[in-house]
């Protein structure tokens, strides 16, 4: 998922997917979601693809990139490092 957090960091020049060697200079995705912005700044964004999720979840064109640095949210952490990324207690 690309959301608002990493299109501020794509504006910023921080993430320019220039060292990828597959769809290197080119954010790969297979969906969004955030504000207006967001969807104004993927519309006809040279820089971002939309792929579909069986191949960007794929874990053979994911091992293809070298030097990988995967980016995930969390809601919740405890001490232990478990994390949660999908609810709070039982509401997802």
């Amino acid at each position: 998922m690309f959301s608002d957090g990493v299109m501020n960091l794509i504006k910023k020049g921080i993430i320019t997917n220039d060292n990828k060697n597959l769809h290197p200079g080119k954010l790969i995705t297979s969906f969004c979601m955030g504000s207006q912005e967001l969807y104004d700044f993927v519309n006809d964004n040279p820089f971002v693809n939309f792929l579909d999720v069986l191949f960007v979840n794929n874990p053979i064109n994911i091992s293809k990139i070298d030097r990988l640095v995967a980016i995930n949210s969390c809601i919740e952490i405890d001490l232990t490092g478990q994390i949660v990324s999908d609810s709070i207690g039982d509401k997802i």
